[in-house]
């Protein structure tokens, strides 16, 4: 991240250093920025007889290049990676790879060999592309579309119908269905979707369907992880897995599925202004500790299994911190289970949480005796899908004001966080021209004891 700054735009695009700082001591510009090159594919084709290919010009990139496929025009947007020559190697320590917002190119892999595979330990940034079809081999078991020794930020970038498999007497584990990052990812306005890990060595749990990281952090912006998959008995993760921390901020990660949990972070979490619903197995499950766990303004709700477990292991001597505020946890089959032998610090204010195991209660929470009144996952506006507030539902105006809100709420900019001079419970701020018909889609009834359980659309 340190190689590379950010456009004017709030979380913009990466963009080489070279291209927006300089960087002068005593007047002059350090040369080993101003080095840096923009290198241009010019073909669609994967393919050494058409000059200027993906694969050549990423091969001749130096450290902190950017490697540019705005001007391709290809048939079907897509460039077709060759079955015969495998992925495309990166081995420099850092590199940028952009497309086009305005038509994103999908690098495919043609469901025989995965995409890119970093070998640098710095930072490959990938800008406005998809990524997707991708496999990885079989003895390697990491990142079915993209593997990296170092970390990599995604931004404007879908990852989709890829797969981290790990074959029969491999000893290895399936990682990173979608990104496999040893130091950590982060997705900005970006869907990982409809991928898995395919754990054909029984000996190994698969870890991590959408994204997996082993020493750093997963921290999705504005994002989405939804529908991806893991199979074996013991997986973990079915949306993302982090030995370090997950942080999550206007993302939405649903219909994933794991045998325990769709989000497993070792160190802890935070979850600002998230929705977590529809998965299979707990929704957010933390262990191995020390924990800090922190929730604000978020929705975990729906989920098959525990909404949220912290310090799963019982046996485990860590100390764990549990925060938790102005949040829906409801319709799990268990909403809050808080369980430890180290000792757990259970803090928060004006929570929705209907069915819980925690030591030192009270905190705060609000007592549901019946159903949040929450419209089905959707578009509600903005760029990622949350449950709707119907109008009767007991969590309008209940949220707590006393920490610092987000200026809006999930949805971003024209979705204030405080309307009508109160703060809802949840990911979801009801707006004071809200349509009834609009967000319930269905009925006009304003009876809560009607309210139905959502189905997602």
């Amino acid at each position: 991240m340190a190689n590379h700054c950010r456009d004017a735009a709030p979380w913009g695009r990466l963009l080489p250093i070279a291209g927006c700082v300089s960087l002068a001591f005593g007047g002059f510009a350090y040369s080993t920025f101003a080095a840096a090159k923009t290198l241009v594919v010019g073909s669609c084709a994967d393919d050494p007889l058409y000059p200027n290919n993906i694969r050549d010009v990423v091969a001749s990139a130096g450290d902190l290049d950017t490697v540019d496929l705005s001007q391709l025009s290809c048939v079907d947007s897509k460039i077709t990676l060759n079955p015969a020559k495998g992925e495309i190697q990166i081995k420099v320590p850092n590199l940028t790879i952009i497309g086009s917002a305005v038509a994103p190119i999908t690098i495919s892999g043609s469901g025989k060999n995965r995409v890119f595979h970093h070998l640098g330990t710095g930072t490959l940034n990938v800008n406005d592309l998809i990524l997707a079809d991708g496999v990885s081999p079989g003895s390697e078991g990491n990142g079915g579309c993209l593997a990296s020794s170092g970390s990599v930020n995604l931004s404007h970038v879908t990852v989709t119908n890829c797969k981290a498999q790990a074959a029969v007497g491999s000893g290895v584990a399936a990682r990173g269905g979608g990104v496999y990052a040893v130091y950590g990812a982060t997705l900005v306005h970006s869907t990982v979707t409809e991928n898995t890990c395919d754990q054909q060595d029984t000996g190994k749990p698969a870890l991590g369907g959408g994204v997996f990281a082993s020493d750093g952090n997963v921290v999705a912006k504005y994002s989405t992880v939804s529908g991806n998959t893991l199979g074996s008995d013991n997986s973990m993760g079915g949306a993302i897995y982090s030995h370090q921390n997950v942080v999550l901020l206007d993302s939405t990660i649903d219909r994933n599925s794991a045998y325990y949990g769709a989000i497993l972070a070792n160190k802890g979490a935070t979850i600002l202004n998230s929705t977590i619903s529809s998965n299979r197995g707990v929704a957010v499950l933390f262990q191995d500790g020390p924990n800090s766990f922190v929730v604000r303004n978020s929705t975990i709700a729906f989920n098959d299994n525990f909404g949220v477990a912290v310090n799963y292991d019982q046996y485990s001597a860590y100390h764990s911190s549990v925060d938790i505020e102005s949040s829906i946890i409801a319709g799990n089959s268990m909403d809050l289970w808080v369980l430890g032998n180290g000792g757990i610090t259970v803090t928060g204010s004006a929570n929705a949480i209907k069915t819980r195991v925690v030591p030192m209660e009270p905190f705060g929470f609000v007592a549901l005796t019946g159903e949040p009144c929450l419209a089905p996952l959707s578009n509600h506006g903005g760029e990622t899908r949350t449950h709707a507030l119907l109008p009767y539902s007991p969590l309008i105006g209940g949220g707590f004001a006393g920490t610092a809100p987000p200026p809006n709420d999930q949805r971003g900019t024209g979705f204030a966080r405080i309307s009508d001079a109160r703060i809802d419970i949840g990911a979801y701020e009801r707006q004071q021209n809200d349509d009834l018909i609009f967000y319930s889609g269905l009925e006009t009834n304003t009876d809560p004891s009607q309210c139905p359980l959502p189905e997602e659309s």
